[in-house]
């Protein structure tokens, strides 16, 4: 099976073109399923501070908070075709 990245980087660039600041990020985890180690891919989008903090009226800034954005997951799953269809999804217009 051929790899995804190439589209997956593709969706990813024509998205960051369109105002989405969205990022992959790998993280190994542990699996006592499996009982072996897994690498999870997780999306994240960068969101200005105002706008996560209107859209969480529950949580509370902090005084010395000096970010500008808050990395929010969107997705996070085991395979890559996962991920590939939720940024297709946010670039045909839906929330994917």
């Amino acid at each position: 099976m051929k790899s995804l990245w190439p589209k997956i980087k593709k969706l990813l660039t024509a998205l960051n073109m369109n105002g989405y600041m969205l990022m992959i990020n790998r993280e190994m985890v542990y699996s006592a399923k499996l009982d072996k180690m897994c690498t999870v891919l997780k999306l994240h989008q960068l969101i200005p501070i105002d706008q996560y903090y209107m859209m969480h009226p529950e949580k509370k800034r902090r005084k010395n908070d000096k970010r500008d954005y808050v990395k929010e997951t969107i997705e996070s799953s085991f395979k890559e075709i996962d991920i590939l269809l939720k940024l297709a999804g946010i670039y045909k217009g839906g929330d994917g």
